[in-house]
């Protein structure tokens, strides 16, 4: 799911997992907070004298969120296995036999499963995060980005501190910073120019 502004979006919060656009009309991003996946692309990022506000790209809105109950997750089932490893000590001070302990071998067959749940918890959060990281995102000023904006990339903040002509900003892996672009540079061949950002 995408969303296209028609004319101008002022002071609102908007949410996608695709892209952001407002390039017909007035084609005007200003004010409140902006969470696209992979890219976001106006006329006109932010308005003379506009309160700051930021422009979130490259990471799928609810991370942190869904990382946290997976984390909390393993942590439930890390304590669980415990739970179950001081039960079967119990029963087996009692009964070692297994054959002849039906209670006992039912609950190492549950912790067996849990554990093996507990092994792939890192797996599924490392996928999660993959998943949730788009490769190349980037903003896009066909027009003006103005002093105010805060471009945030992978949770890498800069402010623009000067009125930016047309312009495209991505992120450089290489560098861990946000860097500026010619507009209609190609993602993968961008010259990069340079941009006043806050550090």
């Amino acid at each position: 799911s995408s969303i296209i502004i028609k004319n101008y979006c002022l002071n609102s919060r908007l949410f996608t997992k695709g892209f952001i656009e407002a390039h017909s009309g007035d084609g005007i991003l200003s004010g409140g907070e902006i969470h696209a996946f992979s890219y976001v692309r106006a006329k006109k990022i932010g308005l003379e004298q506009c309160p700051t506000f930021r422009v979130h790209v490259g990471v799928k809105y609810g991370l942190n969120e869904k990382l946290e109950n997976l984390m909390a997750d393993k942590d439930k089932l890390e304590q669980v296995l415990k739970d179950a490893d001081g039960k079967i000590r119990s029963m087996a001070r009692i009964n070692p036999d297994i054959k002849n302990n039906p209670k006992l071998k039912s609950i190492i067959t549950s912790r067996n499963l849990l554990y093996k749940k507990f092994q792939t918890a890192d797996e599924r959060i490392e996928q999660m995060i993959k998943t949730s990281m788009h490769p190349t995102p980037y903003v896009r000023a066909d027009e003006d980005v103005f002093p105010g904006a805060v471009l945030v990339f992978y949770g890498t903040e800069n402010v623009i501190k000067e009125q930016q002509g047309p312009s495209k900003f991505i992120f450089n892996k290489g560098m861990n910073k946000i860097d500026k672009v010619r507009p209609d540079a190609p993602i993968d061949e961008a010259e990069i120019t340079e941009v006043s950002l806050d550090e």
